[in-house]
Formats: C-alpha cells, structure tokens, sequence
C-alpha cells in the first residue's frame, strides 16, 4: 500500500549566523514537514515573507541592523504578514519554559536541541 505524501509547510527561518540558520535548515528539513526558506537579517525576512507567505517564522532575538523584536513589529504592521505565527528563537531565554514576550506564539530557547525542535515548533503552533 503507498504511503500517503505529508504536504510540506513553509517556513521563515531568520538568523544572522549562518551555521545556525543552516543548522536549522538541515533538522527541519529531514524532518521532511518543512520547505525552509531562510533570511540572515530582519530586512531580508520581511522580502520573504510578503512574497513568499509562510505559515510560521522562526526569528532571531539579536541580530545587527535591527532585532527579532523590531523585526516582529514591522511584520505585525503588514497585512500579508500581521496574522503569520512567529516564533522567537533567543539565548536570553531562561529556564524550560521561558516567558513569551507580547506577539510572539512562543520561545526557543538556544542552544535547542536539534532532535525536539521540529516537536517544539508544532507545539507552539498548536497552543
């Protein structure tokens, strides 16, 4: 009997630092329920997600030339992205279950762990 294809989801991973953002391409890839387009700064992000319309983004907290809090408010302030899930990635984050900051659907902590984060990213999406 086939096995029934799983439909990929887009998803926006933004980070400044490249081994991380290919790090994060690679696990959630071979997760094979993510097509990852990826942006290394906020303006990039904002290009890709008005074109490209993903259904979550993954955002770093500290990034040169504006951070992921910046980054959030100009994505809130587009229509084609103001409903779009984010999440925010960050070394700030203390303890197991960090605080979410106002906007956000919820945290990452780094380091992650690469075998959960694909698990903790449909966790948030589906709280």
């Amino acid at each position: 009997m086939p096995v029934a294809k799983m439909e990929q989801r887009k998803i926006l991973v933004v980070d400044d630092e490249p081994d991380i953002l290919r790090l994060v391409e690679v696990i959630l890839t071979s997760s094979r329920e993510w097509f990852v387009l990826c942006a290394s700064d906020g303006e990039q992000a904002l290009v890709v997600a008005r074109s490209e319309q993903p259904e979550a983004i993954l955002l770093d907290a500290r990034m040169p030339g504006g951070s992921g809090f910046e980054t959030l408010e100009r994505l809130r302030a587009e229509p084609a992205t103001r409903a779009t899930p984010v999440i925010l990635m960050t070394a700030l984050a203390r303890g197991s279950d960090p605080a979410v900051p106002p906007g956000f659907a919820g945290v990452i902590a780094k380091p992650f762990d690469p075998i959960t984060l694909p698990q903790q990213i449909r966790d948030i999406l589906q709280s």
